[in-house]
């Protein structure tokens, strides 16, 4: 980040710097991780991933962040996500309980994975049975292990998450002692679990404990936007991959790109007043508080004293000194920002959408026992599929966006 004259254009999301340093040491080696990346999760093309769960996960869908880091993990692909997660709900489905049976609970969360045809299934339970306390865990263990080994019968793989502490709200300030022990007891359950069924498993536990009240809303109980990029993070290292950095590093007295990582420049004018390029990002936004959390950092050295202005895409991003490039500057905003962020918003409407589609609140009489009544109308559902396949074929065709074109020109 650099000093001086740099004039960056905010957004009017407002400014919200996050800190990575729990990831140090993977920056530096990106590249050669990111090529590898697929070696230990290898989706098709149009294959589904689905998160089922308890508020933990039904939670993420506010914010689009986990299908968005999916997604640019596997940039070839079409994946498509559903979000089951139902607040209160446990591993042998009890928040998931109608009037009208059957089916019973479980039955009907085996039912809603199975109707999706996952090829993944993200698991995160626990939180709700842990205020069982110690007598409670080997019945949860045993209720996780039903679930996995259903999962299995339907031809789907799974993925664990543990469960996360509680962090004293900085509206609520009480002692989470307790609780925190029986949260980290049933993580350690998950974890049993996982490996008796030879599943992979996401230690959230850990990573949330050390970034405290930053990762959590105001209440001390739910995650943030930095607490789920976080679990994407989490859960794509679990899978083999690692996010990789942005960064571009140009000789302009040279006239050649010196080095990139997350980039790849493929055509290209360079001299010590003008740069033009061509860039294929390997490495996508992911935007939280509206601001993107994925460094992006360009390095130029040897341009000739004055004031440049940086565009991508035609859009002016920003306008530094000759000797900012030199040192850095990190790019905030643009087109690819734009994306991300556009993108982010169509899953969170996909979310809601999907909500709506298995979850209405009139399920008894749209298809429940008082069906005869209102069933004539139980083809609504079913509308919203269509306007969710809309939006997942606008975000395919958008994250397959052309190449961008970045410019830097001096002006003074």
């Amino acid at each position: 980040m650099v000093s001086g004259l740099c004039f960056v254009r905010k957004y009017w999301f407002g400014v919200f710097f996050v800190q990575l340093c729990f990831v140090a040491g993977v920056a530096g080696q990106s590249n050669v991780q990111h090529a590898n990346s697929y070696n230990l999760f290898n989706f098709s093309q149009s294959d589904r991933i689905v998160f089922v769960g308890n508020s933990l996960l039904e939670e993420a869908g506010n914010y689009g962040i986990l299908e968005w880091m999916f997604m640019s993990a596997w940039p070839g692909k079409d994946l498509t996500f559903r979000n089951l997660g139902w607040s209160g709900d446990t591993a042998d489905g009890k928040a998931r309980s109608y009037i009208s049976r059957p089916p019973e609970p479980y039955e009907l969360l085996i039912q809603q994975i199975d109707t999706l045809d996952p090829a993944l299934v993200v698991i995160g339970y626990g939180g709700v049975e842990a205020y069982e306390g110690e007598s409670g865990v080997e019945e949860f263990g045993k209720n996780l292990g039903r679930l996995i080994a259903d999962i299995d019968s339907l031809g789907a793989e799974s993925i664990v998450l543990s469960t996360i502490p509680q962090v004293v709200g900085r509206d609520l300030p009480i002692d989470v002692t307790d609780r925190n022990t029986h949260l980290e007891i049933y993580s350690n359950r998950i974890r049993e679990v996982a490996d008796k069924y030879n599943k992979k498993y996401v230690d959230l536990y850990s990573v949330m404990s050390s970034l405290g009240n930053e990762a959590y809303t105001t209440d001390g109980i739910h995650l943030n936007g930095k607490g789920y990029f976080t679990m994407g993070e989490r859960i794509l290292g679990v899978l083999g991959y690692t996010l990789p950095e942005w960064e571009l590093r140009i000789d302009a007295k040279e006239g050649k790109v010196g080095s990139s990582s997350g980039v790849e420049v493929f055509m290209n004018t360079i001299d010590r007043t003008e740069i033009d390029l061509n860039l294929q990002s390997k490495a996508h936004p992911v935007m939280v508080a509206g601001e993107n959390v994925l460094k992006r950092r360009i390095i130029v050295e040897g341009l000739k004293k004055g004031i440049y202005n940086l565009s991508i895409d035609g859009e002016h991003v920003l306008a530094c000194t000759s000797s900012d490039f030199t040192e850095g500057v990190v790019i905030r905003q643009g087109p690819a920002m734009d994306m991300a962020r556009d993108i982010q918003t169509k899953y969170k409407e996909i979310n809601d959408l999907y909500f709506w589609e298995y979850r209405p609140l009139n399920r008894t009489y749209l298809v429940g026992f008082r069906r005869y009544e209102q069933g004539q109308n139980s083809y609504e559902l079913a509308v919203n599929s269509i306007f969710i396949d809309r939006l997942e074929e606008k975000i395919f065709q958008e994250k397959n966006r052309a190449p961008e074109t970045l410019r830097i020109t001096r002006i003074k």
